[in-house]
């Protein structure tokens, strides 16, 4: 049997071995929902598209992310508010590292607007936002060093990119600010600008 692959049921299973990574394609596959729906999207008089029929026509897709069931539209989350339970968060920021880890920031931070009981703050705070990457126990991976490459070029760049990791937004211990920790190369995409 081929390095990668295992056996179930008679059938050969192949490990994902390639340079692309099952969230690259749920990636790409909402980016061309979304914008399909804009383009269909009821618009006012100024020409601005109705954001709530784009979220049902959304949540229309249905989506399972590690055998839990969702859809296109509670899948993905801007990484700007906190959130609760696995989803794909995104945005742009710089790659940055410090010692082993490489980190991708919210640059607008993490907008709060409710306390720890659920209660409506008088004026929203901003919490720093963070994506914490750490490969080092993804050995198996054989992605795993191709990423850790272009995290160092882009990170040695300096150059803003598109990114999207999945995970839990977690508050840190200090409760100022949220965290997603990556441990998978499988579990980050990043699309360069």
């Amino acid at each position: 049997m081929a390095a990668g692959s295992t056996k179930r049921r008679g059938i050969r299973i192949v490990e994902n071995q390639g340079s692309t990574t099952l969230l690259q394609v749920i990636v790409e596959a909402w980016l061309i929902a979304k914008e399909t729906y804009y383009e269909q999207a009821p618009k006012d008089a100024s020409g601005t598209p109705d954001h709530r029929w784009v979220s049902q026509m959304l949540k229309q897709h249905e989506l399972t992310l590690y055998k839990k069931p969702t859809n296109y539209d509670q899948a993905f989350h801007k990484f700007a508010f906190p959130w609760e339970g696995d989803a794909i968060h995104y945005g742009h920021s710089e790659v940055t590292r410090d010692g082993t880890p490489f980190f991708l920031r919210a640059p607008e931070g993490i907008r709060v607007t409710k306390d720890e009981a659920g209660k409506l703050l008088e004026q929203p705070r901003k919490l720093f936002g963070r994506i914490v990457i750490r490969l080092d126990q993804d050995e198996k991976n054989p992605f795993r060093d191709r990423m850790l490459d272009k995290l160092m070029q882009l990170h040695q760049s300096g150059r803003r990119v598109k990114w999207y990791a999945f995970g839990t937004m977690n508050l840190n211990q200090q409760k100022d600010g949220y965290v997603v920790n990556v441990t998978s190369a499988r579990h980050i995409f990043i699309d360069s600008e």
